[in-house]
């Protein structure tokens, strides 16, 4: 894998390359880069730079380039930054921005704790917005044109957060999980499963501009499209499912996925797409 390879596009024409010049084991400063070529050997053109810093009393400085999307279509790259480097700042979330060309200025969209995003194949793109490390908090479903930078949040009754977004591969639907706010601050085995359990998937048609709720994916998190767009892969009470179509009955295709009573969560964050891959 060529050093600093960080993301490609899903049609092949753009590879994005992460790199910085500072030697940790020294005070030393440097430039974080974000570079762009047409092939993995090629030429890299530096598209975004950011200086940084490193001495031993004060440690990292700067803003550090941290998770980076390529856009289809040669749209852009979306990217975020981590103040000095740090793993408490990034778990309330980062700034995600949008860049459209090499020197171009970097737009702000919002805030994303985790890899939320999700590119669309016409111009589009999605996100899950909003700070916090609790996963039951400020978190938002935001949907983007990628020629206008601007955003739009899915729309969801007063009290219910949305996340989670999954983009068809036609561009024509958009899939989402809804679940309650909540103030809990425990993030114990039961008080986790409990919310896990309150999920509901949501699927807006791009057309019609209406979200319509799959009451038959109850619980479901994670919802991964078919490569024909008419089926969606879910995970729901520590399984994964099946739905065909979106009107048929679910099918149970693996469980469980962790230990009984023992997910791995960090406040309420469970990587369940890191339990499995699909290609349909």
């Amino acid at each position: 894998m060529p050093t600093g390879l960080a993301a490609w596009s899903s049609d092949g024409g753009r590879y994005a390359f992460v790199s910085d010049s500072l030697a940790f084991s020294k005070a030393s400063t440097g430039l974080d880069r974000l570079q762009v070529s047409s092939t993995l050997s090629g030429r890299r053109m530096t598209w975004y730079e950011s200086k940084v810093s490193f001495t031993r009393p004060s440690g990292a400085q700067g803003s550090f380039l941290d998770r980076v999307a390529v856009l289809p279509r040669r749209e852009g790259l979306l990217f975020t930054l981590d103040p000095d480097s740090s793993a408490s700042l990034a778990a309330d979330g980062l700034n995600l921005y949008e860049i459209r060309a090499r020197g171009g200025q970097p737009k702000k969209l919002g805030i994303t704790v985790g890899d939320t995003v999700a590119t669309g194949s016409d111009g589009t793109f999605a996100f899950t917005d909003g700070p916090d490390r609790y996963a039951w908090l400020t978190k938002t479903v935001e949907t983007c044109s990628a020629a206008t930078a601007v955003c739009t949040g899915v729309s969801t009754p007063s009290g219910k957060l949305s996340f989670d977004p999954a983009w068809s591969p036609s561009g024509n639907a958009l899939a989402f999980v809804e679940a309650p706010s909540s103030s809990a601050g425990s993030f114990s085995q039961a008080a986790v499963q409990r919310w896990y359990t309150l999920h509901s998937l949501w699927v807006l048609d791009s057309e019609r501009g209406s979200p319509k709720e799959i009451k038959t994916a109850d619980g479901a998190s994670v919802p991964v499209w078919s490569a024909n767009g008419k089926s969606l892969l879910y995970e729901a009470n520590d399984a994964l499912w099946l739905l065909p179509t979106l009107s048929s009955r679910p099918v149970r295709i693996a469980s469980p996925l962790f230990a009984p009573n023992n997910w791995p969560n960090y406040y309420g964050h469970v990587d369940w797409s890191g339990q499995f891959a699909w290609s349909s």
